[in-house]
């Protein structure tokens, strides 16, 4: 951080070393300074373009505590063994701060605060413009039922914070995400440049396919849809046809170690996750390699709760250089074939031409050198948007 102050001019005496005290000065003055330009970015909330249902929830769900179970009882409280369906919350760790203010703007962005990944009290407190709980991330304006629901710990369609049916709300982070006004959008810290909140839907970003796609005459809103109908109006990276179709010329060894579950999925069908070339999950998604991550399992990585967000699931998130997960780490340059597939040897092998392992042993792969990872070290500040989710 301090390099980039220097390198733009900004810290005095750019060639002279700087003491410590020195350092911390200018990384309080550059940390204080990014917060008031996070502060004067947040957007105005567009309430006529939300249904009442949704309104309802947005502003209002877990943002007050439930006067029943302060009483002693609550019939919704884990319903049939599910989370708490209540529309207010129970226990402050549920507590979720009502997103936007009296004026009509956001109150916090839709990132985790960073008293919330290290568990220490927020200096800011109710004042923070970064989320404290997975509720305030999860039912924030610029996430809420942007995904459509899998039905894994559905609580139902009235509160879950994923989409059934016809509620998606996939034109929401151009109005409201962190990610696209003010850390890696089109929208400086300036405000310079376009401005997506008067932007009419139809043209705004489409990151997904439609649902009809390719057959897209099938499509009942037609140009107004909010979806791609086409590879050309997809506003994000893809992977090339062959590759999504799993050509066998296409699934080479660069293919499988540089690009396979690295991309987030834009396909709107349902479809096997599981077998399909993109990412879906953060248990299914690998960061690219580029950014340094080695082939070693990260010790601390959460494998169990696939509902977890990725900054809870490693203390050091996306910074992390070691592998998180099994696509990381199998998928990996310096481990991809290099061992022998188990099941191909008894039965058939369920990943088939997916498969990290080799086959055959003219698909073995020989490393020349060791794993030289300095897994002492976290990643470069540049990793930090390396695996953002869809939107």
């Amino acid at each position: 951080m301090v390099m980039q102050l220097e390198s733009a001019g900004v810290v005095p005496g750019g060639n002279e070393k700087l003491d410590i005290d020195e350092i911390d000065t200018w990384k309080t003055a550059f940390a204080r300074a990014r917060l008031e330009a996070c502060t004067l970015l947040l957007p105005e909330w567009r309430g006529t373009l939300e249904l009442p249902s949704h309104q309802s929830i947005l502003r209002g769900f877990h943002a007050t505590p439930c006067a029943d179970f302060q009483k002693g009882y609550c019939a919704l409280h884990r319903v049939r063994g599910k989370t708490s369906l209540c529309f207010c919350f129970h226990f402050d760790s549920q507590r979720r701060r009502a997103p936007i203010d009296e004026a009509g703007r956001l109150r916090y962005w839709d990132v985790a605060c960073h008293s919330l990944t290290t568990g220490t009290p927020c200096v800011d407190g109710e004042d923070c413009v970064f989320a404290h709980s997975r509720d305030e991330i999860s039912y924030h304006p610029a996430k809420y039922k942007t995904r459509r629901c899998n039905g894994k710990g559905c609580r139902g369609q009235e509160i879950c914070c994923f989409a059934h049916g016809e509620e998606l709300r996939g034109w929401a982070p151009e109005l409201y995400s962190y990610w696209l006004l003010v850390y890696g959008g089109r929208r400086g810290v300036t405000g310079a440049g376009d401005d997506l909140r008067t932007q009419p839907i139809g043209a705004r970003r489409k990151v997904r396919f439609c649902a009809s796609y390719p057959d897209v005459s099938q499509c009942r809103r037609g140009a107004a849809c909010e979806f791609a109908h086409a590879r050309e109006e997809c506003a994000t990276e893809l992977l090339t046809a062959e590759q999504e179709q799993q050509v066998p010329e296409a699934l080479t060894e660069d293919f499988f170690m540089y690009k396979y579950k690295t991309l987030w999925c834009p396909i709107g069908v349902q479809h096997d996750w599981q077998t399909c070339v993109y990412a879906h999950n953060y248990q299914d998604a690998r960061r690219h390699v580029s950014i340094g991550y080695g082939p070693q399992p990260c010790p601390h990585w959460a494998k169990k709760d696939p509902s977890l967000p990725y900054h809870e699931r490693c203390p050091k998130g996306l910074r992390c250089p070691y592998a998180h997960g099994a696509k990381e780490q199998l998928y990996h340059p310096r481990y991809f074939r290099t061992v022998v597939c188990r099941d191909v040897r008894s039965k058939a092998c369920p990943r088939a031409h997916l498969c990290a392992f080799f086959h055959r042993r003219a698909e073995r792969r020989r490393l020349a050198s060791d794993d030289d990872t300095d897994y002492s070290r976290p990643l470069a500040e540049e990793a930090w948007d390396a695996l953002e989710p869809p939107h």
